[in-house]
């Protein structure tokens, strides 16, 4: 057998790392919450912020779930971990984020990130509108510097509104903002683990979350949502001192913003660009 042709037997032997997700059966598959079994890729993907290899799939993949695998089978796991917490319920994924942020890089004791840790695990256990602007408040005031920091913005965009208190309008945070942040904190948290051990990739550690993540999507959603008293999914307490904000896209404001212009108000960007 000639040099190259042995080359080639080996690489078609070396063993498949996503192998194992692809191979789950069908009740194991991740259930993606709303119409996603059914729905086109495009429709849910709008704030994944997939990588630039991954983008033109979008274009031949029909579903959500086929795009799934097909981004395992490329390798493109961090747009498979983008793909899922974007489709997963928000409480889901911030609760995947909390759960894998801390496993791959546990907070040092009496670090921020351990107080961090407390602030989210506090709100988790007893949710409040208080509390989760705190969170949202804190991982901007503190510019997202760690993983940590992405899992309290991913707290503070399940939902509610995004935009600064003086504001006085109520701006509900798009579809799948808080899946992109937990997404987000995700992939730093693997990266940092893979830098941290020296290692080659940060692939053994986005397959080993999404292990984890398949699971999560499978979970009911939470009941009630949103998890404060008197508040619908649509209609938190804010909201529903002011009936306005409910007010269809294109009537009114900050309530009519895009997922873009949202997002630039809960980067910081506040009041300063276009109200």
């Amino acid at each position: 057998m000639s040099a190259a042709a042995h080359h080639n037997q080996a690489h078609d032997e070396r063993p498949d790392p996503a192998a194992a997700l692809r191979a789950k059966p069908d009740a194991e598959r991740p259930r993606f919450i709303g119409p996603a079994e059914t729905a086109a890729v495009k429709s849910y993907c709008g704030v994944c912020s997939f990588s630039s290899a991954a983008k033109p799939l979008i274009k031949i993949e029909p579903q959500v779930e086929s795009l799934f695998d097909t981004l395992l089978d490329r390798g493109h796991y961090f747009d498979a971990i983008r793909l899922a917490a974007r489709c997963m319920h928000p409480w889901r994924a911030l609760e995947w984020a909390r759960e894998g942020v801390a496993g791959l890089v546990p907070p040092e004791e009496g670090s921020p990130d351990e107080e961090r840790f407390a602030a989210i695990d506090t709100w988790i256990e007893k949710p409040s509108e208080a509390e989760r602007r705190k969170l949202m408040d804190r991982a901007r005031e503190e510019e997202f510097e760690s993983p940590a920091c992405w899992v309290m913005a991913s707290a503070g965009w399940t939902y509610g509104s995004i935009a600064p208190e003086h504001i006085g309008v109520a701006v509900p945070p798009p579809d799948g903002l808080a899946g992109k942040a937990a997404a987000t904190a995700l992939i730093l948290a693997a990266q940092q683990d893979a830098a941290e051990r020296k290692a080659k990739t940060a692939a053994p550690a986005a397959l080993r979350l999404l292990e984890r993540g398949l699971e999560y999507a499978q979970m009911e959603s939470p009941d009630p949502w949103p998890p404060i008293a008197g508040a619908s999914a649509r209609r938190t307490a804010a909201t529903a001192r002011d009936p306005e904000a409910q007010a269809e896209p294109g009537r009114r404001g900050l309530g009519a913003r895009s997922a873009v212009d949202a997002e630039c108000v809960m980067m910081g960007c506040a009041a300063g660009c276009r109200v």
